[in-house]
């Protein structure tokens, strides 16, 4: 719907005047006292000082407005997300700056092309499932999604897609994960390096949270005693009533020492019962992996390497 504004002049203005005046039973002079045409010329001048008023308030607030809207505009445009707005066919009515810099399109010709071209195909029918989505149960929806690169690195893009209310047009927001994504890949890979390294050595890490008492083993703890998992359970007392009787005094005092802060590590040699009842020489090393600020640890994380054949 197309704004008002005011006559282009006061020419315009007194043209506009006189063509309502037709509309109006203008009084006749002739038939007024001296008295009542001095009241009457008082309200027009009043009401003329009254109109200069409002029109200065009036040009206050729209030049408030206008600033506000040029703020908005460029918060907007270059804001840290790209933003779209679809149509019910999915093509793009509406782009910020940073959105069309994100497509590599200048804004203008991004109108009326399809938002879903812009990202490898294979991921297209799930665009079209979201928006979908968020069209039938009028809430958000989100995913990872790819954009297309012909001559740069792909960049990966997390999608937040809500739909206006009754209608089929849809509000779209990109925000840039490619960093997020190659840390999450390089984690993943040096996670899987460590699994392997640990794999190879035979070693067994665990981490003892000291809040709740609960410990977790890594998968190599079938590799190195023969028990599962689910068998040790999340309570360090059970591993610890595997420990021969004879060492259990020296594992306990190495734990205390360890988190008093006597010492800096726990290093400490035991036999542990394994399932079929023989037993290994373990060497049982830690270190505190957190404390409170007052100091009182909170988690410590170790490893159980078997040296039998050392022993």
């Amino acid at each position: 719907m197309p704004y008002k504004v005011n006559p282009l002049s006061k020419d315009e203005l007194r043209r506009l005047a006189r063509a309502r005046l037709v509309d109006h039973d203008p009084p006749n002079a002739g038939v007024l006292s001296k008295q009542e045409v001095h009241n009457l010329l008082e309200d027009l001048a009043i009401n003329r000082i009254e109109v200069e008023i409002q029109s200065e308030y009036l040009q206050e607030t729209y030049t408030q407005v206008k600033g506000a809207h040029r703020r908005a505009s460029d918060l907007y445009d270059f804001g840290p997300v790209a933003c779209f707005s679809t149509n019910a066919q999915g093509l793009i009515t509406t782009s910020n700056l940073t959105g069309s810099a994100m497509l590599g399109v200048e804004r203008s010709r991004l109108i009326n092309q399809s938002f879903e071209t812009f990202f490898i195909e294979s991921q297209r029918p799930q665009i079209r499932t979201l928006m979908a989505l968020a069209i039938e149960s009028g809430e958000s929806q989100r995913g990872e999604l790819t954009l297309l690169a012909q001559h740069t690195p792909s960049r990966y893009v997390q999608i937040d897609l809500n739909a206006l209310a009754r209608s089929n047009e849809c509000q779209i927001v990109l925000t840039d994960v490619t960093s997020r994504t190659a840390i999450e890949d390089q984690l993943r890979e040096d996670t899987q390096r460590f699994d392997f390294a640990l794999d190879a050595a035979g070693d067994c890490v665990w981490d003892w949270n000291l809040r709740n008492g609960a410990v977790r083993y890594s998968h190599q703890i079938k590799q190195l005693y023969g028990y599962e998992l689910l068998e040790l359970g999340n309570s360090i007392d059970i591993w610890r009533a595997l420990v021969h009787p004879d060492d259990q005094s020296r594992f306990v005092k190495g734990v205390q020492q360890c988190l008093s802060g006597q010492d800096t590590r726990l290093s400490c040699e035991v036999r542990v019962r394994c399932k079929g009842g023989a037993y290994k020489w373990i060497l049982c090393r830690g270190a505190i992996f957190s404390r409170t600020l007052d100091g009182v640890a909170e988690r410590l994380v170790g490893t159980h390497t078997d040296i039998t054949a050392y022993k």
